[in-house]
């Protein structure tokens, strides 16, 4: 798929949050880069061999406080490539963009991996 393609996917499903959902997401940067480094695992915590679909890193909405705002942006990032390796049906890789956009936008609205299981984004 076409870098500019899978930008869209992912920008679609941003605009599909409801309304007081993307009124709230200030200060997230969301990109797409073609795959973790090293440095990314560790931030997630998982080992060199595992596969890493996409990664929050900065401070979830609910740790914010007014100083906040003159802070670097957080960071949403989604991996391309590890999600087209893994997910090589269209209709299969589309489902999980979706499904790895919500789940690091329910990181930064301050879930936990129990949080997004049991929300289903686990």
């Amino acid at each position: 798929m076409r870098q500019s393609e899978f930008e869209r996917l992912v920008a679609e499903t941003i605009d599909e949050l409801p309304a007081d959902l993307l009124q709230a997401f200030e200060n997230v940067v969301v990109t797409v880069e073609e795959s973790p480094d090293p440095e990314d695992l560790r931030e997630a915590g998982l080992p060199a061999d595992e596969a890493l679909y996409g990664l929050y890193i900065g401070v979830p909405f609910t740790d914010r406080d007014a100083s906040y705002g003159m802070m670097l942006p957080d960071r949403i990032v989604i991996y391309k490539a590890v999600l087209e390796r893994d997910f090589p049906d269209p209709t299969c890789l589309r489902a999980e963009v979706r499904r790895t956009v919500l789940h690091e936008i329910g990181h930064a609205y301050g879930m936990d991996e129990e949080g997004l299981e049991d929300h289903g984004m686990g």
